[in-house]
C-alpha cells in the first residue's frame, strides 16, 4: 500500500518563497526605473578640465573638435574649446625664490561638451555616472592621455 505523504510547509520554506518574490518585484522595478531614465532627457553641458604641467608638443597635439573616450572605451565628450598657458615654476637662485614661466612645460584648460542629465544636484553624464567639480579624470584621444580635474561644470554649452 502506498500513501501519499501530504507535504508540510515550515517557516524556513515561506520564507525563502516570500524572499524570492520579493526579489523578483525588487528587480522587476529597478529595470523598469532604469528604462524609464531613458536617453530622451539627456542635455549639453560643459565641462572644463585643467590639464597641468604637461609637455608642450603633447599639448598642441590636441585639437577643438577632437573626441576624448574613457579607459572602458566609452565616449566622454567633444573638445569644444582649449587655452593654454606657461607652467609656472619655482627656482632658487641666490637664496632666493623667483617664480618664472617654463619653456616646455604647459598649463592646459579644455572645455568638453558632454551629454548628461541633472538628478539630485549631480551631472550625471551619459545618464549614470556622476561628474563633480574636483574629480580627477584619465582621458584620451587619438593623440594624448590626459590626466585632470573637472573646474567647472556649466549647463549651458558655449558655441
Amino acid at each position: 500500500m502506498t500513501e501519499k505523504k501530504r507535504m508540510r510547509w515550515t517557516g524556513a520554506d515561506l520564507f525563502l518563497i516570500l524572499l524570492a518574490v520579493l526579489s523578483l518585484i525588487g528587480f522587476l522595478l529597478r529595470f523598469w526605473g532604469m528604462q524609464s531614465r531613458g536617453e530622451g532627457d539627456l542635455r549639453d553641458y560643459a565641462v572644463t578640465v585643467e590639464w597641468k604641467n604637461v609637455d608642450a608638443r603633447t599639448a598642441q597635439s590636441l585639437l577643438e573638435g577632437d573626441l576624448l573616450y574613457t579607459a572602458s572605451g566609452e565616449m566622454f565628450g567633444e573638445v569644444i574649446a582649449l587655452e593654454s598657458v606657461p607652467t609656472e615654476v619655482e627656482v632658487r637662485q641666490n637664496g632666493m625664490i623667483l617664480r618664472v614661466e617654463s619653456p616646455t612645460r604647459q598649463d592646459v584648460r579644455i572645455g568638453i561638451a558632454v551629454r548628461g542629465r541633472e538628478a539630485d544636484g549631480q551631472i550625471l553624464k551619459n545618464g549614470r555616472d556622476a561628474l563633480m567639480i574636483g574629480q580627477a579624470l584619465t582621458l584620451y584621444s587619438a593623440t594624448a592621455e590626459i590626466t585632470a580635474r573637472i573646474s567647472l561644470i556649466d549647463p549651458k554649452v558655449p558655441v
